[in-house]
């Protein structure tokens, strides 16, 4: 589970993952510590949750792109990941 909010001109992220992915060598702090740096952010946490915060929310789209797409095809060499994206107003 990897969610990134946006709420006027900062970002919050959040991610969980389970045994299996952190089996695999996946860890949420990871995900949100590349996630946040790539927005002048920071954030870190536990292998199974992490969260982190940001300042450029222009890039959303990139962070979800780069974590969902490069960071899980790096490690566990999938070919393709579907990006399920929820947009509340």
């Amino acid at each position: 589970l990897f969610i990134v909010s946006k709420n006027d001109d900062k970002l919050s992220m959040i991610c969980q993952l389970t045994n299996k992915v952190i089996d695999k060598g996946i860890f949420a702090g990871d995900i949100v510590k590349n996630a946040s740096m790539l927005a002048s952010g920071n954030g870190g946490g536990r292998k199974d949750f992490a969260q982190a915060g940001a300042k450029d929310v222009s890039i959303i789209d990139d962070i979800i792109n780069y974590d969902c797409n490069i960071y899980f095809n790096e490690k566990l060499d999938w070919k393709k990941l579907w990006i399920n994206k929820l947009w509340i107003k």
